[in-house]
């Protein structure tokens, strides 16, 4: 899912179709529930931009990176909550 999402978003870097972010956006959401790790995946598509991007504003480079970070924010959180109460079951 991991691959699959940085694959669709650096085609909607060149091809500018909305579908791609949307199909990434998805496969991140999908990655995010099946392995932590994925919560690099916006850290490696702000070094993508910076490294290869394009010379378009910075606004419409954070305006595409916005969805990816709220979906880690949301994740961070409902992980933390959940783990959160488990750890403090008197008996584990």
């Amino acid at each position: 899912f991991y691959l699959a999402a940085f694959i669709l978003y650096v085609r909607f870097r060149k091809e500018r179709r909305a579908v791609f972010l949307a199909g990434s956006v998805s496969l991140y959401t999908a990655a995010l529930f099946s392995k932590e790790m994925a919560v690099t995946l916006p850290a490696m598509l702000i070094v993508y931009d910076i490294h290869f991007g394009t010379k378009e504003g910075i606004r419409r480079k954070i305006a595409a990176w916005l969805p990816y970070i709220a979906l880690t924010a949301i994740y961070i959180l409902i992980r933390s909550s959940v783990l959160s109460r488990m750890s403090q079951c008197g008996w584990w």
